[in-house]
């Protein structure tokens, strides 16, 4: 069975054991970040309708941060990847946001629940090293085909024992 986890700060035994045998969990997201969410999406849909000439003057970059057109490997999808070191001027009015629900992401859900499993198998000492260096993406991905127009919000971080994985309708 699934967990799902209501409250991060008093995860269950019962919880972290259901985790760490089937590598899922849900997690229930914080009003706070729920808001953040629809001004990310607002501005979101706006930066995916402009044309992709003005897309691309923020392509993907060697921060392997930007636009990037999956289209152009034939994939229906349009994704803009920020890991915090820059952000395009057309979504710089959601930057707090997305940078607030990187943040959240990371301390709140990654790392609680990595330290929770690790304590479980007994490594506590090697979570620090599994840690040290962490790259924590967040992407916006739009789905532009389709009778249904989506744009997710997908932070993404894979670690040594797990991917975390969180999506949401908007």
């Amino acid at each position: 069975m699934i967990p799902e986890i209501n409250d991060l700060q008093s995860i269950t035994i019962e919880q972290v054991d259901s985790l760490r045998k089937t590598g899922i969990a849900f997690v229930k997201l914080p009003d706070a970040i729920l808001e953040d969410l629809k001004k990310i999406e607002k501005y979101g849909m706006r930066y995916f309708h402009q044309p992709k000439s003005f897309k691309n003057l923020d392509k993907f970059n060697q921060y392997r941060e930007g636009y990037l057109d999956q289209s152009e490997k034939g994939y229906p999808v349009e994704r803009y990847i920020t890991r915090g070191v820059q952000m395009s001027e057309a979504l710089v009015n959601c930057q707090a946001e997305m940078l607030n629900i990187r943040e959240f992401f990371k301390a709140d859900i990654i790392l609680p629940l990595v330290f929770e499993v690790f304590k479980q198998l007994n490594i506590t000492s090697h979570f620090e090293v599994s840690t040290k260096e962490p790259d924590y993406t967040l992407s916006l991905i739009y789905y532009p085909a389709g009778e249904l127009e989506v744009l997710r919000l997908t932070p993404h971080k894979d670690t040594i024992l797990m991917t975390v994985v969180w999506t949401q309708k908007m």
